[in-house]
């Protein structure tokens, strides 16, 4: 069963200003979403000119709070690095609060998932600059035809298709 959030989705980006706004949604948890998701479609493009290939490891305490470890291979020093963060959440909004602080902390939109194969995540974190971004990871590096099946079909609520991302991590 797909596990899909209703939502109304307004992205608004302005010089210093990024909103992300939809409906609330009370039923996602956090025990179901535990584990690897593998990164592998980002968008805008400049925000992978930096980074790729992100693995974020969720380790749940409780259906509203976790553990993450992001690995992610960093361009510019030429090597993977991990970062740590507490994990709140509300409705479907994972709060990040990375350590030490990082341009990554902040509010994350679980847009769409099925827990098992797909998720969907809109934020605007500052490492995203003045623009919102968005991703689509799976739960293993080689998803699938039927998960990423699944996740295309999913951005068309948003007038989306994975083509209008860019695939970063081929892994």
């Amino acid at each position: 069963m797909i596990y899909e959030l209703v939502f109304c989705l307004i992205l608004i980006s302005a010089a210093q200003s990024c909103e992300i706004k939809n409906a609330d949604n009370d039923n996602f948890d956090m025990t179901k979403y535990t584990g690897f998701w593998y990164s592998r479609y980002h968008r805008p493009k400049s925000y992978t000119d930096k980074y790729e290939c992100f693995i974020d490891s969720y380790t749940a305490h409780s259906k509203k709070s976790a553990d993450l470890v992001t690995s992610v291979f960093v361009k510019e020093d030429n090597e993977r690095k991990n970062y740590t963060a507490d994990v709140t959440v509300s409705k479907n909004v994972l709060h990040l609060k990375y350590n030490p602080d990082s341009p990554w902390s902040g509010d994350y939109y679980v847009l769409a998932t099925d827990e098992v194969n797909f998720t969907i995540v809109a934020a605007c974190a500052a490492a995203g600059g003045s623009e919102p971004f968005m991703y689509v990871a799976f739960r293993n590096t080689k998803p699938c035809g039927k998960a990423v099946a699944a996740a295309d079909h999913a951005l068309k609520k948003f007038n989306l298709s994975l083509k209008d991302f860019v695939n970063d991590c081929t892994w």
